[in-house]
């Protein structure tokens, strides 16, 4: 079935030199940087290609490759929130420790956290 599913798409060589523009335009206008745009393209496909054999036409090819690239960006959006946030609670936490010690954090200190 592979097989098939292969050479009714040309190769997912071709595929890749054909989509990469559009998975990195897309990437672009989320991120709205270069390199991640390229990134998330990248990631969606090596994602894809564990699935390239049951995408049934170059049409559908697309649409799993934008879907993908639309998908890593909101995990990548979500897990960077909440990274920010664990670390704003870490950062609070450590001024909330330090102010009943009496030290105080200055400038500097506050750029590392």
């Amino acid at each position: 079935m592979e097989e098939s599913a292969q050479s009714s798409h040309g190769s997912l060589a071709d595929l890749y030199i054909r989509y990469l523009p559009v998975a990195v335009r897309l990437g672009y206008l989320l991120t709205g940087n270069r390199e991640q745009g390229e990134d998330l393209a990248q990631e969606a496909f090596v994602r894809l290609t564990g699935t390239f054999g049951h995408v049934r036409a170059r049409e559908l090819f697309e649409a799993y490759l934008r879907r993908t690239v639309v998908n890593l960006f909101i995990s990548q959006t979500r897990r960077r929130k909440l990274e920010r946030r664990h670390l704003e609670a870490e950062s609070q936490d450590l001024r909330r420790s330090l102010a009943m010690s009496g030290e105080s954090v200055d400038v500097a200190s506050k750029e590392t956290l």
